[in-house]
């Protein structure tokens, strides 16, 4: 999924289907950007409803292909609204906290130029190049990687995983 060049990341939506295989889940459908093929979907989990829950409790992403729902990364949101990620085997691939994207080590991989305007914005490293842009689309998220040397596919996750963690949250 993530060697795609250009990612559509649908809204949340509640799957009444059963596909994935979690009926009344909360998911969000990724396609190629280029193609329209269906690449995968990313499944919204929480700890339990409550007042002090939405505001504490712990929140989980987990990403996975289409073909045979098999696990690309899953994404954790500890305190204070920072998100850890990890690879399908469980190694950490990197952090998200606030505009700044960071690498397993905790060193800066990125930050985020203009996240969420109507307009659009990019992913920047250190030294202001460009890593991955993105702009709104069909209510959801244009995901388009540069191509740059530096970009591994570890990198890519955790661009991706920014974009995922884009509200409105699922209730």
């Amino acid at each position: 999924m993530v060697e795609a060049h250009t990612l559509l990341i649908g809204p949340w939506t509640r799957e009444t289907e059963g596909d994935p295989p979690i009926p009344g889940a909360w998911v969000r459908r990724v396609h190629d950007g280029e193609t329209g093929k269906p690449l995968g979907f990313a499944a919204w989990t929480h700890a339990r409803a409550g007042f002090l829950s939405r505001w504490f409790g712990a929140r989980t992403i987990t990403l996975n292909e289409t073909e045979d729902a098999s696990l690309v990364m899953t994404l954790r949101r500890g305190f204070w609204r920072r998100w850890e990620v990890f690879d399908a085997e469980e190694f950490s691939v990197g952090m998200l906290i606030h505009a700044a994207l960071l690498d397993a080590a905790g060193a800066v991989l990125a930050y985020s130029r203009k996240p969420r305007s109507p307009e659009g914005g990019g992913f920047l490293d250190a030294r202001k190049q460009t890593l991955a842009r993105f702009c709104p689309a069909e209510d959801g998220w244009l995901l388009t990687f540069a191509h740059h040397p530096n970009t591994t596919p570890f990198t890519r996750m955790v661009l991706l995983a920014r974009v995922l963690t884009w509200g409105p949250e699922p209730d």
